[in-house]
């Protein structure tokens, strides 16, 4: 189940996440999603099992790109900064992966990203 973290949920074995990589579990492990979500820096998305346990996670946050970046992909007038959401951080636990959990996140981002479209001035989703 694909669901935005809250406070006051409880997230089982949320310790016990393991990506394989230590910068996305730390994220998880340490609880900065709390921190992130307090200070508005991010929104953080879990992919739950059925015991509430989290087997994958992706941030999104509002983002901007130079147009320098994306002057060899878009050949249009832009402005200076472009503004996209952003995922930063994305991972699946190991016991989950190849399963789709990762493809049904970036899924799920590209989904939030154009409702958002609807009523922020954005272009896209950036990975």
């Amino acid at each position: 189940m694909l669901c935005k973290y809250e406070s006051g949920v409880i997230y089982l074995e949320f310790k016990k996440f393991n990506s394989g990589l230590a910068p996305v579990d730390d994220f998880i492990r340490k609880g900065n999603y709390k921190d992130h979500k307090k200070k508005n820096y991010n929104q953080t998305y879990f992919f739950l099992d059925p015991n509430n346990r989290i087997i994958g996670y992706y941030t999104l946050q509002a983002f901007s790109l130079t147009r320098e970046f994306m002057s060899d992909v878009i050949h249009t007038s832009l402005p200076t900064k472009i503004p996209v959401f952003r995922i930063s951080l994305l991972g699946v636990d190991l016991s989950q992966q190849r399963k789709g959990i990762g493809t049904a996140l970036i899924g799920d981002a590209a989904k939030r990203t154009t409702e958002l479209q609807q009523s922020l001035g954005t272009i896209g989703l950036y990975l």
